[in-house]
């Protein structure tokens, strides 16, 4: 028999020893058996690559696995909705470890270099290793990857697993920060700053969510103000190429924007007849920062992107580089010194990362008109807490 290189069937008919006839998004073989279509592996997964070709790129998580399940849609050839059920085949503490690996996939990024940045959540695989698949810190990343998942794959199941695990973990939490040796534990942190990113994710332009509550938390445990601004005092400087440096690249374009909009409405208001074209251009410049990154936090396949000609599809990447882009967008799209086509874009940049990244918050910052300064500086601290591991 002639060896043709990896399966590239959906991961249920692999399982199943199963001819697969890879339709997209699910495969009629799996919904025609009423299963669960496991989903595709990236082609780029399919390919063995010397170690060396890798170039400078982070190493990968040594559990991370990307989701493969499909976009829950109507399927073109059969008109059928795939089930959203409980994979077939498949027992509870495989999914849930699946879940786990999801989540490290979709939301660390691992630091190449210790000495000069933690990259973002990089030491969270180790804790969870050490605390075990279930325990807390396992069940509060599963209660984040569930619902994101089930956010932008349009599963309800997984929304509502999600649910489940966040209120058990708010009862265990209550009953484990009585303990003062617990809040002084790294895995504290961590479940609380999971806590606030699930409220963020579960938020929606009519729902702001409670994420205020655990960023008191984050605050507390940190022995600090509640202000996301005293977290500079734990968080390196990042000196080398990532999401997480980008991030805080564009951090400081929004800062250096809400400083020089202020100065240019006070000279506004008092009508001091002073030029002020400088500190326009430098706000141009900041504004086009923020939007030459957006690919880059977007989307892994850039490639095709830039390639893409006029259409430009863009590919949904990993859902980290959405919630480090979407706090900096909105101060973009709110400030007086950008024009209105452009707040325009970066609205709908906000409206893509709610609806094909998960983070339902992103949403609220694209269309709310009442969005108060602490609403948006406790989301920067839960987010920003990811720096600290």
């Amino acid at each position: 028999m002639v060896y043709l290189g990896p399966s590239r069937g959906c991961e249920t008919c692999k399982r199943r020893r199963k001819k697969c006839d890879e339709a997209r998004p699910s495969c009629i073989r799996c919904i025609t058996s009423s299963r669960t279509c496991g989903g595709y592996s990236d082609s780029a997964s399919l390919i063995f690559r010397p170690q060396e070709s890798q170039g400078r790129r982070p190493p990968p998580l040594l559990s991370a696995r990307k989701c493969t399940l499909p976009i829950r849609i109507r399927c073109p050839k059969t008109g059928i909705v795939p089930e959203d059920s409980h994979p077939k085949g498949f027992t509870e503490e495989e999914i849930d470890k699946w879940i786990v690996q999801a989540f490290l996939y979709d939301y660390c990024i691992p630091s190449t270099n210790h000495t000069l940045s933690r990259g973002y959540l990089d030491g969270l695989e180790s804790m969870i290793r050490r605390a075990g698949y279930d325990s807390s810190l396992a069940i509060a990343c599963r209660a984040v990857a569930n619902a994101n998942h089930g956010r932008k794959l349009g599963r309800p199941r997984l929304i509502a697993r999600a649910e489940a695990a966040y209120q058990s973990l708010l009862g265990t939490l209550a009953i484990a920060i009585e303990c003062p040796e617990f809040t002084e534990t790294p895995e504290a942190l961590m479940i609380v700053m999971l806590l606030g990113l699930y409220e963020m994710i579960a938020a929606g332009e009519f729902h702001a969510g409670n994420h205020d509550t655990h960023a008191r938390g984050v605050a507390a445990i940190l022995k600090i103000e509640n202000s996301p601004l005293d977290l500079f005092g734990h968080i390196p400087a990042p000196s080398n190429g990532s999401a997480q440096r980008a991030g805080v690249w564009n951090t400081s374009r929004a800062a250096q924007l809400l400083l020089l909009d202020l100065v240019l409405a006070l000279s506004d208001a008092l009508n001091d007849g002073q030029d002020h074209s400088r500190e326009r251009s430098e706000a141009e410049r900041l504004v086009e920062g923020i939007v030459a990154s957006i690919p880059y936090h977007l989307t892994d396949d850039l490639r095709s992107f830039i390639e893409g000609g006029v259409e430009r599809k863009l590919n949904p990447g990993r859902a980290v580089g959405g919630l480090l882009l979407m706090h900096p967008l909105f101060v973009a799209s709110r400030v007086g010194t950008v024009g209105v086509e452009m707040r325009g874009y970066l609205q709908e940049c906000l409206v893509w990362i709610a609806e094909n990244m998960g983070i339902g918050q992103a949403a609220r910052f694209a269309k709310a008109t009442d969005i108060d300064k602490q609403y948006f500086a406790d989301g920067c601290m839960i987010v920003w807490t990811g720096m600290l591991v």
